[in-house]
C-alpha cells in the first residue's frame, strides 16, 4: 500500500515541525506573555539599536519583515529538504555548541 509517513519519518529521522516564522508570530508571542516577564523584555530590549531601547521598538521588531525573513532562514538552515534536522548539528558546529544538550528536546519533538 501506498505509505502516509513523511520521507524524515520513514527513514527514522526526526522530522521537523513548522517553520519557526509560522511559531514565532508577533501574535503568539504576544499570547504566550513572555513579554509580560520585565526580566525578559528587559534583555530583549538591550539588544535593540540605540536609540531604539523601549518597549515600542520591540514591539515593533517582533513584528518587522526582517524578523520573519531571519526565521525563514534559521529554518532552512537546521531543516533540509526531507524534513530532517540534519542541518542543526551544522548550526551547532559552528556556535561551538554540543548537539546532545538539545537531543532531549528534540525526541520530544520541541
Amino acid at each position: 500500500g501506498l505509505s502516509t509517513a513523511t520521507p524524515a519519518a520513514s527513514m527514522g529521522v526526526a522530522a521537523a515541525g513548522p517553520p519557526l516564522s509560522e511559531l514565532a508570530t508577533s501574535e503568539s508571542i504576544a499570547e504566550s506573555g513572555i513579554l509580560d516577564d520585565e526580566e525578559v523584555k528587559a534583555k530583549l530590549i538591550a539588544l535593540l539599536p540605540e536609540g531604539q531601547k523601549n518597549e515600542a521598538m520591540l514591539r515593533e521588531t517582533l513584528r518587522s519583515p526582517q524578523v520573519v525573513q531571519c526565521l525563514k532562514s534559521l529554518t532552512a538552515a537546521l531543516v533540509r529538504d526531507d524534513g530532517s534536522l540534519d542541518g542543526l548539528n551544522s548550526v551547532l558546529a559552528n556556535f561551538d555548541l554540543k548537539a546532545e544538550d538539545g537531543a532531549a528536546s528534540i525526541a520530544r519533538g520541541n
